[in-house]
């Protein structure tokens, strides 16, 4: 089994998203639609495509009210305890 940390930060102010893979930013782009944290309904590991659900296991779940930098998401990263 091969864990894998990801860490997915929106930025509210510059309406932008920004993907990190065990520490490193891997894609960064502009969000088209505004994201509302009143509205609408949270999900982890769902699909809006024919692929269908994430499968695979989640463990350690997080969600900051603002968004972390990426020297914050390298600690998280670090398997190192």
């Amino acid at each position: 089994t091969q864990w894998v940390h990801w860490a997915l930060v929106f930025d509210e102010s510059a309406d932008t998203a920004e993907l990190y893979i065990d520490g490193t930013s891997v894609s960064s782009q502009a969000q088209t639609d505004p994201y509302h944290a009143s509205s609408g309904t949270f999900q982890l590991a769902a699909a809006s495509t024919a692929e269908g659900p994430f499968d695979g296991k989640e463990a350690h779940v997080g969600v900051w009210e603002v968004g972390l930098s990426a020297a914050n998401i390298a600690v998280l990263a670090d398997p190192t305890p």
